[in-house]
């Protein structure tokens, strides 16, 4: 059989889902910017929602209360921006509010109405079930896209390297090298049958279109 890369298990948002996404969003702004510091940071639901300004120190976010313990998350640009967005209030309260300045701590079952909304409005049948693991499973393959280690996205989202390695393999540059070298042996043993059209239009022998990255 030629070879075939493994079906990804994972939802994640790519960056066009993310900019219909953040257009359906527009008349809500602070839903809107809280989406980008999700998917900037991959905390978890409550851990962005518990976060406070005196968190946000030099050395980046510090998140406390985590699965895995007190972790410190590094800045990006993404991040910068997003918290750039947030504004920073005089007193030591929360970095994320609604567009009256609340924290959406205490109205987080409206603001996952809200972005299940706008998925609905974008056309992205995604976060069927947890809605805050999608945006961090995107975080994780954005960050293995990146060459990231393990470790490193392990560091970030708060959780072991095994279980980092079993959700996002599939996005890391080593597996889109098996995937190429996959491609090429197709296309090796397409050639040997001289005729390489019809191998290309059989449906049952042809690589996934997700193979070309």
């Amino acid at each position: 059989n030629l070879p075939k890369r493994p079906p990804r298990k994972i939802d994640v948002i790519y960056y066009e889902d993310e900019r219909c996404l953040l257009a359906a969003l527009q008349d809500t702004p602070a839903v809107g910017r809280t989406v980008r510091f999700y998917l900037a940071t991959g905390m978890r639901k409550l851990e962005a929602l518990n976060l406070k300004w005196p968190e946000v120190r030099a050395e980046g976010v510090r998140v406390v209360g985590g699965k895995t313990g007190p972790r410190t998350i590094a800045y990006s640009d993404e991040l910068r921006r997003a918290l750039a967005e947030c504004g920073k209030p005089s007193d030591p309260g929360h970095v994320l509010l609604d567009d009256k300045g609340r924290p959406w701590f205490w109205a987080a079952d409206a603001l996952e109405r809200c972005i299940r909304q706008a998925l609905a409005r974008a056309k992205i049948r995604k976060g069927r079930g947890s809605l805050f693991n999608l945006f961090r499973h995107t975080v994780g393959s954005r960050l293995a896209e990146q060459g990231r280690s393990f470790e490193q996205i392990a560091h970030q989202l708060g959780n072991t390297p095994e279980i980092c390695r079993k959700h996002y393999i599939d996005f890391s540059p080593e597996a889109g090298a098996e995937t190429l070298a996959g491609l090429d042996e197709w296309r090796r043993r397409a050639e040997m049958t001289q005729n390489i059209d019809r191998v290309i239009d059989r449906p049952s022998t042809a690589p996934p279109a997700d193979t070309v990255t």
